[in-house]
């Protein structure tokens, strides 16, 4: 199994790839850990929460832009 991120922007129809981490291969009983553990590198997240509302997370390693595209968000769709 290999992690992949998603993202998807409120009002847009785009789907993008989060690339901040590159893609890593783990065993299948592992990646849920390893995701926690990556995110938690940036932010304090687990499971039990539904939405990330850690503004510094979103704005600094996920919607951080150079010029006019974004710097970790490769367009799939």
């Amino acid at each position: 199994m290999v992690i992949h991120y998603f993202v998807i922007i409120a009002g847009k129809s785009d789907v993008f790839e989060w690339n901040y981490f590159k893609p890593k291969g783990v065993a299948d009983d592992s990646a849920g850990g390893e995701m926690a553990e990556q995110i938690n590198n940036l932010t304090e997240w687990n499971f039990s929460v539904d939405n990330l509302n850690d503004a510094v997370f979103w704005n600094k390693y996920v919607l951080m832009k150079t010029g006019k595209k974004y710097r970790y968000l490769k367009e799939v769709r």
